[in-house]
């Protein structure tokens, strides 16, 4: 039972959001636009996009995974292409109110 020993629950607070991860708060400018959004990958059940929580699952996160401050991303989307600027990614506590 060695491997249960090593099993660890990731703690996102616990971990430094250099890179945007699941947990991770991230602020993006929609370059088109000019509009900022802030967005928090979170699991499938805890998703709410009108909240600005969206699944690690989704197009969007999937694309965004692994990026970082100052990054710009195209992401392909289904209503089309959109092209984003992260301005900051970090921790913050998600609040259900």
């Amino acid at each position: 039972s060695d491997l249960l020993s090593r099993v660890q629950i990731i703690d996102p607070s616990e971990l430094a959001h250099d890179k945007i991860m699941f947990g991770s708060t991230v602020k993006l400018e929609d370059i088109d636009v000019e509009e900022e959004i802030v967005y928090t990958i979170v699991g499938a059940y805890e998703s709410n996009p009108e909240h600005g929580l969206i699944s690690f699952n989704s197009p969007l996160a999937k694309q965004l995974l692994g990026k970082k401050q100052g990054d710009e991303v195209t992401v392909k989307l289904p209503m089309g292409e959109q092209d984003f600027e992260i301005l900051e990614v970090g921790f913050k506590e998600i609040s259900f109110e």
